[in-house]
């Protein structure tokens, strides 16, 4: 049968190819049975069942020994054939912490491309599908900038935003990682297909919670907004609308203690567009932090480096700040030390439009 009885990753994705079993089944059975995996297939099944008769006698009663098999032998095929595309399966001991301090955390990741970028210092940038001119240039600008600074951009491989900050990262010559709401054997949207294989071909990641096959829906989409600030530091906004999907990540973060900020946007603007109201309503009531200028993103990106906001995990190979002079998202003052190594470019060095020096200030 090919059962390997020191493969977690094999018994994983055997149980969540069973009916009616799902990630909070499998992650008690995990917490149970980590340091002393089933030996083989009969004991494995005896296993589930005791785990999952503690959530439901009735779906606990319906596993028996074949169906385990039968699962156990799809899942050694499945781990086959995703090693033959180049897809990595990360088991759930070996996700990073913040990953797994995360409510409702993955079970397993599956990588494309370079892995170890999801324990490199990460930052989320985000928006709309369907942003303004001025929106696809902050995106692209705030990801440069990050990316020419040493920090990774993650985001969603999305039309719009997510697309644009792919590829500011990727014009810096920086890494980036997609977060994808499907399996790793396709790409959606079809029309970013060649950016996603760009982003590999530069050592970037493509990431997924779900296995090669899985078709993208609709609730797929909005786990996988968990994950893209999961991943991160800190998240930023370039551009969205009240009612965007953007949204879902931005009470992720708030929800993981993620640093939420923002584009800051010019309010003299006879008529605000709608997909950047959301900006202005996150400011408003103190959801975001406002960016306008580079120092304002360099202040951002420091302090979540450091831990600065309450609440939030110090990144990797800083050391805490003392207390001083620049406000946090949560009033507490703190002063950055110098981690930004790269002097804020000019936004003329990012191919964008000929306005864009005017949206993110000196």
């Amino acid at each position: 049968m090919g059962y390997q009885k020191s493969d977690e990753r094999i018994i994983v994705l055997a149980m969540m190819s069973l009916p009616r079993i799902g990630k909070r089944t499998v992650h008690r059975f995990l917490a149970e049975y980590s340091s002393r995996l089933p030996e083989d297939a009969s004991i494995l099944s005896n296993a589930i069942r005791e785990t999952v008769n503690g959530v439901s006698r009735k779906v606990a009663a319906g596993i028996n020994d074949s169906d385990v098999e039968v699962a156990l032998e799809k899942a050694t095929k499945l781990m086959d054939e995703a090693t033959q595309k180049g897809i990595y399966i990360l088991s759930w001991g070996d996700l990073p912490e913040r990953v797994k301090s995360i409510p409702d955390p993955p079970v397993m990741l599956f990588l494309k491309g370079n892995r170890t970028l999801i324990n490199d210092n990460s930052f989320a940038i985000i928006g709309t599908r369907n942003p303004t001119e001025r929106g696809i240039e902050v995106a692209k600008a705030f990801a440069f900038e990050i990316a020419k600074s040493g920090y990774v951009v993650v985001s969603g491989l999305a039309k719009g935003c997510d697309a644009a900050a792919h590829r500011g990262c990727l014009d810096a010559e920086g890494k980036t990682i997609a977060v994808l709401a499907h399996g790793l054997d396709q790409v959606y949207p079809a029309e970013n297909r060649e950016l996603a294989e760009e982003i590999v071909e530069r050592q970037g990641c493509l990431v997924s919670e779900y296995a090669p096959g899985t078709q993208p829906l609709a609730n797929y989409f909005v786990e996988r907004d968990r994950l893209q600030s999961g991943l991160s530091l800190g998240v930023i906004v370039a551009e969205t609308g009240l009612k965007s999907g953007t949204l879902h990540t931005v009470g992720f973060a708030e929800g993981q203690k993620r640093p939420l900020a923002c584009w800051s946007p010019d309010t003299g603007e006879e008529e605000v567009p709608e997909s950047r109201l959301g900006n202005l309503d996150l400011i408003k009531t103190d959801r975001a932090i406002p960016i306008r200028t580079r120092r304002d993103l360099k202040v951002f990106v420091e302090n979540c480096l450091n831990g600065s906001y309450e609440g939030t995990g110090a990144g990797e190979n800083t050391e805490k700040l003392e207390e001083g002079g620049n406000p946090s998202q949560t009033g507490r003052k703190t002063e950055p030390t110098p981690g930004f190594e790269t002097p804020m470019l000019p936004l003329g060095d990012v191919r964008l439009g000929p306005g864009a020096r005017n949206h993110l200030r000196s």
